[in-house]
């Protein structure tokens, strides 16, 4: 009997030992990035490149004019804009498969999220978005005139603007009552203690300048499942959907100007 129970207690030691390795695994990885892009693992703050690993716990924070794209192993995507913080606060995975479960914290900036196969949640400050199978915008920013009477001068809000799919979209704090659900082309906002507006279509164009706030035209993993061609492709489908990206490419020095010539017969 006892050495059964010795036999019984290993076993459960590796399957926790197991577990623990696939709790601190590697989540995902940096995809691109622009200008200035930090992560923080540990208490310790390091440039991030392309190709840089991700973990759970890791924080990645932008500086002005900076930007990011971060590829998960659930094939999620993170477009995070400028002046902003992410953070990994919970990625599950389920061995020899591709679902996960996954809770990232956006405490500041704007945040663009192509969802893959997984149970993905977006915390902020004053709201919680879950969904999978979808794509859309996040964004921390400055109560309207409304909601800052009723609250405070300081008052933020967490706006959210889908492109496509729904998510469901409430208040951080669950004593705040009330949960909606915002379709494709529809925006909602949450302010802090207050339920979330009722979702309703966005304006055109109104998403034009978050897509300028994370679009990431910069240095390229190549090793990673997203190429530079895909994210054309990913850009070309945003302009489909009413929404332009930022043209910031700046003149090479040392380049002869060539005229091309096209005859017809």
């Amino acid at each position: 009997m006892k050495s059964t129970g010795w036999i019984v207690l290993s076993a459960l030691l590796i399957v926790m030992t197991g577990a623990g390795s696939l709790f601190a695994a590697e989540a995902g990885k940096v995809l691109a990035v622009r200008k200035n892009v930090y992560l923080e693992r540990e208490g310790v703050r390091n440039p991030a490149t392309a190709g840089t690993l991700l973990q759970q716990e890791d924080a990645v924070t932008t500086d002005a004019a900076s930007r990011t794209k971060l590829y998960f192993q659930d094939d999620s995507i993170l477009n995070l804009g400028e002046l902003s913080r992410v953070e990994v606060a919970e990625y599950l995975a389920q061995p020899g498969t591709h679902r996960t479960k996954t809770i990232y914290k956006l405490l500041q900036g704007s945040l663009k999220v192509v969802v893959g196969d997984s149970d993905l949640e977006i915390h902020t400050p004053t709201a919680v978005a879950a969904a999978r199978g979808t794509k859309f915008y996040l964004k921390i920013r400055d109560c309207k005139k409304e909601a800052q009477k009723a609250t405070g001068k300081n008052c933020k809000e967490s706006c959210i603007f889908v492109l496509d799919g729904e998510v469901s979209y409430r208040n951080r704090n669950k004593d705040v009552e009330g949960t909606v659900l915002v379709g494709k082309g529809e925006t909602s906002c949450i302010p802090i203690e207050q339920p979330p507006t009722n979702a309703a279509p966005y304006r055109p164009g109104e998403t034009e300048g978050l897509l300028k706030e994370t679009s990431v035209f910069g240095e390229f993993s190549g090793e990673t499942e997203m190429t530079a061609m895909e994210q054309l492709q990913e850009t070309l489908n945003d302009e489909q959907e009413g929404v332009f990206p930022e043209i910031d490419q700046q003149p090479q020095e040392g380049l002869t100007p060539v005229t091309v010539i096209i005859q017809y017969p």
